[in-house]
């Protein structure tokens, strides 16, 4: 029985009663039964609104997912996963020229050679050969 119904029940009760509506008790009974429907009302309609809100929730979730699916991949191993019990590829951090925004970047997209800034969508272009003649010392090479 929804709250709507019983209201309607209670109203149906007290016409039963054959409360007079011109009395100081009548009077009050019908004014708490009209605030009652009001409330049972609204509780209706915001409870249809909470559904819909929900439902469209759910369709830009999948339609997010999607677009996840789109960018990082289709397959279960996410290779922004920090877990440490799990072997993932490398994340490495990299800062735009342009922005100069900081974001991360898998060894993939590094070996993919470019990428997009995420904040600026400028391209980016990644050169991973090491100059030999550098007397860096953090000047080895990198491998993948």
């Amino acid at each position: 029985m929804t709250i709507t119904e019983k209201v309607s029940y209670l109203k149906g009760l007290m016409e039963g009663l054959s409360i007079d509506s011109l009395s100081k008790e009548g009077k009050v009974f019908h004014a708490i039964l009209d605030t009652l429907q009001e409330m049972a009302l609204s509780i209706e309609e915001n409870s249809k609104v909470i559904d819909e809100m929900t439902e469209a929730v759910e369709m830009i979730d999948d339609d997010l997912t999607a677009v996840e699916n789109m960018v990082y991949g289709d397959d279960d191993n996410d290779s922004f996963n920090f877990d440490d019990d799990e072997e993932d590829d490398d994340i490495y951090e990299v800062t735009c020229p342009e922005c100069g925004k900081t974001f991360k970047v898998s060894e993939d997209m590094l070996d993919d050679g470019e990428t997009v800034c995420p904040s600026c969508g400028q391209s980016l272009e990644f050169d991973l050969q090491i100059d030999p003649s550098s007397d860096d010392p953090d000047n080895e090479p990198i491998h993948f």
